[in-house]
């Protein structure tokens, strides 16, 4: 049996693990070394980094010192740089200003210097036109259309290059701007005011021969032998609209607001057409006899006149409905017919001679007769102002008043008489049968107005135009609003009508139950109302009414509105006031006046009379003020031209023009007719309104 030994480590084991364990001792010394050795890098290297982060960060406040040293360096500089361009700026805008201060200057003395030439013949107007023409190159300032008005002659506008060849028909538009000739071809349509051709209109296709054309301010209509009708619009490119008639088109005409025409065809026809349906006629009739002349208008009650070759006039309402007044015991061979508000002037020639007869309210018909030194009748037509001209076979023209009173006699050139007249602003124009074209420039036409109408009642002018009693209207040719002064138990017609009835105020369609004193209309359509009691009431076509306070003791007892705001002037026992409309207020200008006032269209700028003086001043502040001497106390002041002319009727009748800056004397003219017939005088901002033996005349100085 084998001996069992001890288990025992071997005996030669134990300098083995000596040198294992002196091995682990170097191997973790080693490790330990290398640990250390480790930990002394990293701790030398993170304190390397961390001096680098602070030498970078150093290095960046030193940056960002530096940055906000040089953004401080470059504000100073911008700030310095800037405030040098300011004042750079600032020099040149004075310079500027100085040299466009200097350039005004410069034209208004030109200008100033034209306007004295105006009164030294032809010769003077001449120089005057050249001196107006290098005023306008420097700025010739707000009143140079007086000038351009003062100094027309019959040297300085131009013809149109009308050329000499066959016509059928030819038109002036109502504002005197356009003529248009119809030709086999085309229709020619010529600027007046410019002196040129404008454009060659073609004619429809298949129109065949024209008859007849007429103007309004924006459309043409031409009618042709083959009964065809077309209507065509000057504002804007557009066809020809066109309609059939049932005979040939004698003649057409357009009312006064273009809104109607009335056409005439060869068998006796008349038609009132509206122009947006000209298949769908507003009143159709044919009288008996043979229509001379006719006018449409655009008063619903009654849309038609005629006269007929028996010497009758027509009122036609309906086909039904036609009222008939005797002008001639004898029949007429030529008429002409014109319509000036409530009065209807008819010019005829026939058995019992010529003569004009005035038809009136309450069918009262007044005869004017005519007689002249002329051959046999060629010609007969009204002008828009209430001339009456008359060609005769000889090729002489006689103009009279709406009166029967000649006024002038003259040729337009050639032995022919013209079969066609037109007075275009002061152009007279005639085209004879030959296709010759004649003109004649009238600058006196300019000096004494247009007339306008005549009224047998209470006639006013005021600074929109006129307000008279029984007409109780303003020409649609010539305003598109209508405004009137107070009128005591009349109730005019019209779009923007005031008046009063009774007890009851009318202001448009609108109707307001006070009574009171209407004090003055403005173009607005609304009117200043006085009722009882310390207030002002605004009232407006709209039903409106707006209440302005009157301070203790103070009542309004005339009243001038301006031409173009809401602004009133109010003379109130001797003191001035002025009512805002717009803003509803009263300001006391703190001024006084001996009876005449004027407020310019803007409501801006005021003219006061005391004694021999007049006092100018602006409404609103700087209140810069000019006081302006006189011989002699005046009948009119107004001030014109944006405040910057003062017009002064004179005692003797001279109407005088005054630079409102400086009091310098600009114009004068000598009066047309005796200062004992003005009974009344307006303006607007560029014309004057006068009343002269209840003729209502414009002096239109654009």
């Amino acid at each position: 049996m084998a001996e069992a030994r001890p288990n025992n480590a071997p005996q030669n084991g134990g300098p083995r693990l000596a040198a294992r364990l002196k091995f682990e001792r170097y191997v973790f010394i080693a490790f330990f070394a290398a640990m250390t050795m480790l930990a002394v890098g990293m701790l030398v290297e993170f304190r390397r980094q961390q001096d680098e982060l602070l030498s970078a960060r150093q290095e960046g406040e030193d940056l960002n010192l530096a940055l906000r040293q040089s953004r401080l360096r470059n504000d100073s500089d911008r700030a310095r740089h800037e405030q040098a361009l300011g004042e750079l700026r600032a020099a040149l805008a004075e310079s500027g200003e100085r040299e466009a201060r200097r350039s005004r200057d410069l034209g208004l003395a030109l200008l100033q210097l034209a306007l004295d030439e105006a009164q030294a013949g032809a010769a003077g107007r001449a120089r005057g036109r050249a001196l107006l023409e290098e005023a306008e190159r420097y700025g010739a300032g707000p009143y140079a259309p007086l000038a351009r008005w003062a100094l027309l002659d019959a040297s300085s506008p131009q013809a149109p290059p009308v050329e000499k060849a066959a016509f059928f028909a030819a038109a002036v538009s109502p504002d005197g701007a356009l003529l248009a000739v119809a030709r086999a071809a085309h229709i020619e349509l010529f600027n007046l005011r410019e002196g040129r051709r404008q454009a060659l209109i073609a004619h429809p296709e298949q129109a065949g021969q024209p008859s007849t054309i007429a103007l309004s301010a924006e459309s043409i209509v031409a009618g042709y032998a083959s009964g065809l009708l077309a209507i065509k619009r000057l504002t804007q490119p557009s066809n020809w609209q066109t309609a059939r008639q049932g005979a040939g088109v004698r003649q057409a005409q357009w009312s006064p607001s273009g809104a109607r025409l009335a056409v005439l065809d060869e068998l006796g026809t008349l038609r009132l057409l509206d122009f947006a349906r000209l298949d769908s006629p507003l009143l159709e009739a044919r009288l008996e006899e043979r229509v001379r002349a006719f006018v449409p208008l655009d008063d619903a009650s009654r849309p038609l006149l005629a006269v007929t070759a028996d010497g009758s006039l027509w009122e036609i309402r309906a086909p039904s409905e036609q009222r008939q007044t005797r002008l001639s015991p004898s029949s007429l061979r030529r008429a002409a017919c014109l319509v000036l508000g409530a009065q209807v002037l008819v010019a005829a020639e026939g058995d019992a001679g010529s003569a004009i007869y005035e038809y009136g309210a309450g069918n009262v018909v007044m005869r004017y007769a005519i007689e002249g030194p002329w051959a046999s009748v060629a010609n007969l037509q009204f002008f828009p102002d209430g001339t009456l001209c008359m060609a005769d076979s000889l090729g002489r023209i006689f103009e009279y008043s709406p009166r029967g009173e000649a006024m002038a006699s003259y040729r337009l050139g050639g032995e022919e008489a013209p079969l066609f007249l037109a007075r275009a602003g002061a152009f007279t124009l005639g085209l004879t049968a030959d296709g010759a074209f004649s003109c004649r420039f009238e600058p006196e036409l300019h000096r004494r107005g247009m007339f306008v109408a005549r009224d047998q009642e209470r006639v006013l002018a005021t600074s929109q135009g006129f307000a008279c009693q029984s007409l109780g209207v303003w020409p649609a040719a010539l305003r598109s609003w209508l405004a009137t002064p107070a009128l005591a138990q009349a109730l005019p017609g019209g779009r923007h009508a005031c008046g009063v009835l009774g007890s009851e105020v009318a202001v448009g369609p609108a109707r307001f139950n006070e009574s009171g004193r209407l004090l003055c209309a403005f173009a607005s359509g609304a009117a200043l109302f006085k009722p009882q009691g310390r207030k002002l009431l605004l009232l407006r076509p709209s039903g409106q009414q707006q209440e302005l306070a009157l301070p203790p003791g103070v009542e309004p007892d005339t009243a001038w509105a301006a031409a173009e705001a809401e602004v009133a002037l109010l003379n109130c026992g001797g003191n001035l006031y002025l009512a805002h409309g717009r803003e509803g207020r009263l300001q006391d200008l703190k001024r006084s006046t001996s009876g005449l006032a004027a407020l310019d269209a803007r409501g801006a700028v005021v003219a006061a009379t005391a004694l021999n003086e007049i006092i100018v001043a602006r409404a609103q502040s700087p209140a810069l003020e000019l006081r302006i001497s006189l011989e002699a106390s005046p009948l009119f002041v107004g001030l014109m031209f944006g405040g910057s002319v003062l017009a002064v009727l004179q005692a003797d009748g001279v109407l005088a023009f005054l630079d409102a800056s400086s009091g310098r004397r600009l114009l004068q003219v000598e009066p047309a007719l005796p200062k004992r017939e003005i009974q009344s005088m307006a303006c607007s901002d560029q014309e004057l309104f006068f009343v002269q033996e209840r003729a209502l005349r414009v002096m239109s100085l654009r």
